[in-house]
């Protein structure tokens, strides 16, 4: 069984994934966020690759500052990479790499290139930490006014309480492996020299150098530590290559055979790529299809380039006797390598797939149905534990902090006289905001008496709606607030809907109709309504014991959000 191990791509599979798992259970539950559970949860996604792409971006602008040379970039689906000196821009097909990946490489190894490589290394980290700090300050604290007013209202603070928790733990994740990297480059030893080492080959098999006129010294270099690390076995991939493509098999063979060996302890991240090699050089130059077989068959479909697939596969049907198959996939595997950034390493893999294409010929055995790639294997138990951990964290959230979205939304901007919020919530500036004092009022109940505010204080919290009858948005809360009213009634809140602008006959007939309950006002003029700023209905004000507003929802609220502002009106 192969290990669980919690890497950058583990996390962030689990954050892409998760989110929408829980929008179903919290859907099951009933559960609300914003009105439009799925609206919410797609601005999330969207979110989460910008995140995503942020450290990367970083990484980038480090790399252009130091001089380095561009190669790869992987974010989400996408996937830039640079061949020789030509861009090409495709789909990303390994999940695990969906965090994002960035390979830049020094364009010069000057005695200083340990210090460079450190601050590239530090450059993705420390730009995702800083506007990581930025959002978060804009998110939780208002402000002055006409700063934090420039947020749109609702989804972008649902998105960031639901990801925020998982998005720092990406981050310490990426920041631990960040120091722990730059801590090698900035002391002197083998370690330092076989990682320059290696980024020197690996720069010049980018630039479109074969493996087998690499460095000599460099290799020597990189293979200086023989410690079974993941460098080391990096370290002896590339030699491998380097002695395959100058003819010397046997040489290839036994750094292939110490890469094997050594990949029990690697992270599940690399050793289908390992078995893959492994795979072919067996098949081909051993002539054991067996073995070869059952690596291939051991190493999946993921993280495994598909030209080097297709190579393994054409090695493993050749020695198999499966001639017309093997021509096919090699013929594949030549299509494919356009695609790969490693230009150097192509060039030799294109000799080899060219080898086993020349060696096929049509009378061989007759071909059997063409192989397919595994699929990658998603870690579903942990996909569904972590869906149950963010179901439960986004109802925690809301019940230990039922203020923290409304007050996000309490001082945000609109122009113009009261008209029909959208779905997201329409937004207006105000000049009452969280903490204030509600202004008293007194309004024609549609009961025949007044509704003054306040006579309630001191006494019990109001929960006061303002409302339209041609508002659609309007309408639907209020299905929503009949049972919730009635429920926070019996535990002392009242409840007071405020009419703006319509004629009393109307809204008798209205209320009439839906057979409401709770305690209703009429502003025919709107004089209440421009007390509270409330140029947009729906909107929600929770006011405490005291008269102090506590909560402000602007839009459609959810059950779920009123649930939360009512709630926090009962703690002492």
């Amino acid at each position: 069984m192969s290990r669980f191990s919690l890497t950058p791509a583990t996390v962030t599979t689990l954050l892409i994934v998760c989110p929408a798992l829980a929008g179903i259970l919290l859907s099951l539950g009933g559960w609300e966020l914003g009105g439009q559970l799925w609206l919410s949860f797609a601005a999330q996604m969207v979110v989460l690759v910008l995140v995503l792409a942020i450290p990367t971006v970083g990484s980038l602008l480090g790399a252009w500052l130091l001089g380095f040379r561009f190669v790869l970039w992987i974010v989400g689906p996408l996937r830039l990479a640079r061949p020789a000196n030509r861009l090409i821009l495709g789909r990303n097909d390994s999940w695990q790499a969906y965090g994002g990946t960035v390979l830049c490489v020094p364009t010069r190894f000057s005695p200083d290139v340990a210090r460079r490589l450190a601050y590239y290394t530090a450059a993705g980290p420390l730009l995702g930490l800083l506007i990581g700090i930025v959002c978060t300050l804009l998110l939780v604290s208002p402000g002055p006014a006409g700063a934090a007013d420039a947020f749109p209202a609702s989804y972008l603070h649902v998105v960031l309480l639901v990801l925020g928790p998982g998005l720092l733990l990406l981050i310490l994740v990426w920041g631990l492996r960040a120091a722990a990297l730059i801590t090698t480059y900035l002391k002197s030893g083998p370690a330092t020299d076989r990682r320059i080492a290696c980024l020197a080959l690996t720069a010049q098999s980018s630039a479109g150098q074969r493996p087998r006129e690499w460095s000599a010294p460099w290799i020597d270099q990189a293979l200086s530590l023989p410690d079974r690390s993941l460098p080391d076995v990096s370290a002896h991939l590339l030699a491998y290559y380097h002695a395959l493509d100058g003819g010397a098999v046997e040489a290839a063979g036994a750094h292939l055979d110490y890469a094997v060996a050594a990949s029990g302890a690697l992270p599940t991240l690399y050793r289908p790529g390992i078995y893959t090699e492994a795979a072919y050089f067996i098949a081909r130059y051993r002539n054991d299809p067996a073995t070869a077989r059952a690596l291939l068959d051991k190493s999946g479909g993921h993280t495994v380039t598909p030209a080097d697939r297709c190579r393994a596969e054409a090695a493993v049907l050749l020695g198999e006797g499966r001639r017309a198959e093997a021509a096919v996939r090699a013929g594949e595997g030549l299509t494919l390598l356009g695609r790969d950034w490693n230009a150097g390493t192509a060039q030799a893999e294109r000799d080899w797939l060219q080898e086993i294409v020349s060696v096929t010929s049509a009378d061989g055995p007759a071909a059997r149905a063409p192989l397919v790639a595994r699929p990658a294997r998603w870690p579903w138990p942990a996909l569904l534990i972590g869906s149950v951990g963010v179901a439960g964290l986004a109802v925690a959230g809301g019940l230990l902090f039922p203020g923290v979205q409304a007050k996000a939304v309490a001082s945000l901007p609109f122009q113009g006289q009261c008209v029909a919020a959208t779905d997201s919530g329409t937004v207006q500036p105000r000049s009452l905001r969280v903490g204030d004092l509600a202004p008293d009022f007194t309004v024609d109940g549609v009961a025949g008496d007044e509704i003054t505010l306040s006579q309630y204080r001191g006494r019990q919290p109001v929960w006061l709606d303002f409302w339209q009858a041609g508002c659609v948005y309007c309408l639907q809360e209020m299905a929503d607030i009949q049972p919730i009213a009635q429920t926070y009634a019996d535990k002392g809140i009242a409840v007071i809907g405020v009419n703006v602008g319509d004629a009393p006959q109307q809204v008798q007939q209205f209320i009439r109709a839906k057979g409401y309950t709770w305690h209703f006002g009429i502003d025919r003029a709107g004089v209440v309504a421009d007390q509270y700023c409330s140029t947009a209905v729906p909107t929600d004000l929770f006011i405490n014991r005291d008269g102090v507003i506590q909560a402000i929802l602007v839009g459609r609220a959810g059950r779920t959000q009123l649930r939360m502002a009512l709630d926090s009106l009962l703690r002492p």
